[in-house]
């Protein structure tokens, strides 16, 4: 743990800190905000305390967020994909161009 913390630079280690501040920051407000509230489902009503429904208001949002973001990055790796084959089919082509070329080429310097 000493190697790694040595190995940081300045900026990192001030990073390391303020997100180490902001944790416990966050673990003091879920501590003082454990007190119960009443969530009103279609179906019922459930008394949950109020960190365990922040925590879960932002991992469903999280995840809502990461799903939606999976949608954009599949539909760009399949036109990456797309792509690589055109370039594949093209260069195929030109060595096949190429070919023909040099063979033609032998060709006429034989007559």
């Amino acid at each position: 743990m000493k190697e790694f913390w040595n190995e940081l630079s300045y900026q990192e280690k001030i990073k390391y800190i303020a997100l180490t501040v902001a944790g416990l920051i966050v673990l003091l407000f879920a501590i003082f905000n454990w007190q119960s509230t009443v969530l009103h489902l279609i179906f019922g009503k459930v008394e949950v305390p109020l960190t365990i429904l922040i925590l879960v208001s932002m991992l469903g949002g999280y995840a809502f967020a990461g799903l939606s973001n999976f949608k954009k990055h599949r539909k760009k790796d399949k036109e990456i994909k797309s792509l690589k084959k055109k370039i594949q089919r093209g260069k195929s082509s030109a060595r096949t161009d190429k070919k023909e070329s040099s063979t033609s080429k032998e060709e006429s310097n034989e007559k």
